[in-house]
């Protein structure tokens, strides 16, 4: 999938921080991320953050708006930033 020829012009790494780490936890968060178009790459990191997800949206505003939806909403998410 070509994500510019979608419209998808704006990309993000977002680190995300889990506050449970069990096994039951984390496959539901990943079966949640399986779930957002705009979630282009996700990967498990071992220490703090927790994952590293590529995210494409159009621009800034629908970045912001992805993030602040799907954060909370995750199951065992307990925040989300992007690197600095």
């Amino acid at each position: 999938m070509n994500a510019r020829v979608l419209g998808l012009t704006f990309e993000a790494l977002v680190f995300v921080t889990m506050h449970a780490t069990d096994h039951v936890t984390l496959e539901a968060f990943e079966s949640a991320v399986i779930d957002i178009d705009n979630v282009l790459q996700a990967q498990r990191l071992f220490g703090d953050p927790d994952y590293l997800l590529r995210v494409a949206t159009r621009d800034l505003p629908a970045f912001n708006s992805c993030t602040t939806t799907v954060s909370p909403a995750s199951p065992g998410c307990s925040g989300s930033a992007p690197p600095l």
